[in-house]
C-alpha cells in the first residue's frame, strides 16, 4: 500500500499507480488498507481511478458489470472538481480574485486582519492559518493592481489593507529584511528570513508603490533592496536563509540555488527603475552573471530540494529579467531552458515534473519522476515558468538578440491555455477559481504524489500559486508586468 502513488508514506519510487486490494486465490476474500465505506471526494484523487478501483473491487463480489458499479459510484460521490475551460485572461483573473474573497482565506472581508497562508486538502483537510509575510504582500499587490486596472476601488482598498497590516505588524526588520512568518505566528519559524520570501515581499512592495504612488511602499522596497545588497557576497550571491535569533544580519554566502534569486532579481531591476539608483541594477546583474556562468550545472550542496523543473523556471526568471533590463545577452542559457521546456511540455500545455528527490519529506516534488506520469507542479514550476516566459513575450526587438522567440511563444501560449483551462470550477468555495498544486495531465485531473509534509499535491497556496499565476494573466496582452 505504501508504494502506491498518492499515498502519503511514499519515500521510494512508487510501484503502483493506485492503492491496491489483496484478493485470495479463489476470489472469495479481499483486504484493503483504504476506507471503502467513507469516500472523501476532495481528498481522494484522482476521481477517475478511485471510480475504477471501486468498480473492479465490487463488480465480481456483487456479480454485476463494472460499469454499473461505476455508475452508482458517480451518484453516491459526485465529482465536484471540474476544469473551467479555456477563457479570456481577464476572466481568469476575476475568478482568482473572487476565490480570495469567497473561500474563507481572508480573516476579515476587508483584509485588515490579514490572510491565511493556504488551503491544505492533502493533510489536515483545512487551513494553514499563520500570517505569512510574502503571501499577504503579494496578494495585496495583486488586488491593488487589479483594482487600478478594472477600476475597482474595493479591490484596491482590500489589497492595501492586506499589505499595511503586514507592515504595521513589524514584519520588515529594522535592517530591512522581511520575516518568513508573522512575528506572532505559532506554527512556523517566525525567526527566519529566507532569500526567496524576502525577494517576493520586496517585489510586492515595489509593485504596491508602482500602482499607488504611496511613498511608504517605496521606502519599504528600497530598504529591502539595501538589505539584500548587504547580504550579497562579492560574486553577487547570498545564503538561502538566516536566523534572526542569532543575528539581525545574515552572513555572506554563495548559494548557487536559483531559489534564492528568482524574485529578488526582478525586484532589484524594478526598484532601480523606480528610484533611478543604479546600484540596485548593478547588484542584480552581478548575480545573474555569476549564476549564468554556472548554468545548468549549479552546485546545490545539501539543498537540492524541489525538482529540476523548479531550477529551470526560477533561473529563467532572473535571466529574462536581466535580458530585459540590461545590455548583456543571456540568449544561450535562455535557449537552454526553452529546449528543456520543449522536451518536457505535455500536449496539454503544462511542464511535466522530472527528477524529484524521493528522500525529501518537505519541499518535495509531486511527480514520481521516473517518466511514468506527467504531473504539472503549480507551486514550484509552472507558475514561475509562466512568469518568466511572460517577460520574454514583451521583450523589445533590440533585446531579443539570439533568443528563439518562436519556440518561446509556442511554449508560453500552450502553458497559458493550460493554466486557463485547469482553473477549478466547483460548488466548493474553497476550490472555485483556484489551482491546486498538482495536475496529472495524463489522467486529466488534479493528482500527484502526496509526500510533501508541508505543501502537498492538493494544497492551494496564496502568493506562490494564487498570486503568481493571476499576476501574469493580469498583464497578459497589456503593457507592464508584475515581474
Amino acid at each position: 500500500m505504501s508504494d502506491a502513488l498518492g499515498v502519503g508514506a511514499v519515500f521510494v519510487p512508487a510501484q503502483e499507480r493506485s492503492p491496491a486490494v489483496a484478493v485470495s486465490a479463489d476470489g472469495r476474500r479481499a483486504s484493503s488498507l483504504v476506507r471503502l465505506a467513507c469516500f472523501e471526494p476532495l481528498r481522494m484523487r484522482p476521481y477517475s481511478r478511485w471510480r475504477a478501483f471501486y468498480a473492479k473491487l465490487f463488480a465480481p463480489l456483487l456479480g454485476v458489470e463494472e460499469s454499473k458499479v461505476a455508475g452508482v459510484f458517480e451518484k453516491a460521490w459526485a465529482n465536484n472538481v471540474a476544469a473551467s475551460g479555456k477563457r479570456a485572461s481577464d476572466d481568469v483573473v476575476r475568478a482568482a480574485l473572487a476565490w480570495h474573497e469567497k473561500s474563507g482565506i481572508l480573516f476579515s472581508p476587508d483584509g485588515r486582519k490579514g490572510m491565511r497562508e493556504a488551503v491544505l486538502f492533502s493533510g489536515s483537510f483545512g487551513w494553514r492559518s499563520e500570517l505569512r509575510t510574502d503571501c499577504n504582500l503579494m496578494t495585496g499587490a495583486l488586488f491593488v493592481h487589479a483594482g487600478k486596472m478594472y477600476e475597482r476601488d474595493d479591490w484596491t482598498a482590500l489589497g492595501r489593507n492586506l499589505a499595511d497590516n503586514i507592515l504595521d505588524r513589524g514584519n520588515q526588520t529594522d535592517e530591512g529584511y522581511f520575516r518568513w512568518f508573522d512575528r506572532e505566528a505559532s506554527g512556523y519559524g517566525k525567526h527566519f528570513v529566507y532569500a526567496t520570501d524576502h525577494g517576493r515581499s520586496m517585489l510586492a512592495v515595489a509593485n504596491l508603490y508602482e500602482a499607488t504612488g504611496d511613498r511608504r511602499y517605496l521606502d519599504a522596497a528600497r530598504k529591502a533592496a539595501d538589505a539584500f545588497l548587504a547580504w550579497q557576497s562579492d560574486d553577487g550571491l547570498v545564503t538561502i536563509c538566516f536566523d534572526l535569533r542569532k543575528s539581525s544580519r545574515p552572513e555572506k554566502g554563495h548559494s548557487e540555488n536559483p531559489v534564492c534569486y528568482y524574485d529578488n532579481i526582478p525586484a532589484l531591476f524594478k526598484i532601480a527603475k523606480l528610484t533611478g539608483e543604479r546600484k540596485y541594477s548593478d547588484a542584480a546583474l552581478k548575480c545573474v552573471r555569476t549564476m549564468s556562468a554556472k548554468f545548468p550545472n549549479f552546485d546545490f550542496g545539501s539543498s537540492a530540494f524541489y525538482s529540476a523543473n523548479s531550477v529551470y523556471g526560477r533561473y529563467l526568471l532572473i535571466a529574462a529579467a536581466a535580458q530585459r533590463a540590461t545590455d548583456d545577452d543571456f540568449s544561450a542559457s535562455i535557449n537552454g531552458v526553452l529546449d528543456f521546456y520543449g522536451r518536457n511540455q505535455h500536449d496539454k500545455g503544462g511542464i511535466s515534473e522530472i527528477n524529484i528527490r524521493l528522500v525529501a519529506h518537505e519541499e518535495a516534488g509531486v511527480g514520481i519522476g521516473d517518466g511514468s506520469d506527467h504531473v504539472a507542479d503549480l507551486l514550484y514550476c509552472n507558475n514561475f515558468s509562466f512568469a518568466a516566459l511572460s517577460i520574454l513575450m514583451k521583450l523589445p526587438p533590440e533585446k531579443v538578440k539570439g533568443i528563439d522567440m518562436a519556440k518561446a511563444r509556442r511554449i508560453y501560449g500552450k502553458l497559458r491555455d493550460f493554466l486557463s483551462e485547469v482553473q477549478i470550477a466547483s460548488p466548493e468555495v474553497r476550490l472555485d477559481g483556484a489551482w491546486m498544486r498538482a495536475y496529472d495531465m495524463d489522467v486529466g485531473e488534479w493528482h500527484g504524489l502526496n509526500k510533501d509534509l508541508g505543501w502537498g499535491p492538493y494544497c492551494i497556496e496564496t502568493g506562490w500559486t494564487m498570486g503568481t499565476i493571476p499576476a501574469v494573466f493580469l498583464f497578459d496582452g497589456k503593457e507592464g508586468s508584475y515581474f
